[in-house]
């Protein structure tokens, strides 16, 4: 996800697999780094999260889909948006893991 947020035209229209915080909620669908940037609303260091299951609220995700630079979600707020998503799912840590 930082390599998104740092690099956003390198990943431009493409397929991409982020883990992250989640917070689904009334005008914010959106990917955050971790829960404490959620808590406080760091949503330059978050991404729109176009189309997300409010059952994904406030829980760490894996996300699939398509990266767009220029989407930047509800009122401008956030640092680029993840669309057209193929995979959402509960992240759940397992110990001795590493991410995908």
């Amino acid at each position: 996800m930082i390599q998104l947020i740092a690099n956003p035209a390198r990943f431009h229209h493409k397929k991409v697999r982020v883990i992250g915080f989640a917070v689904i909620e009334f005008e914010c669908s959106a990917i955050f780094l971790s829960k404490e940037f959620a808590d406080y609303y760091r949503s330059k260091d978050a991404l729109w999260l176009a189309n997300a299951d409010l059952k994904y609220d406030r829980k760490y995700v894996l996300v699939e889909g398509m990266f767009d630079k220029n989407d930047h979600g509800h009122l401008n707020h956030f640092h680029g948006a993840i669309t057209n998503v193929s995979r959402i799912q509960e992240w759940r840590k397992i110990e001795n893991s590493t991410p995908p």
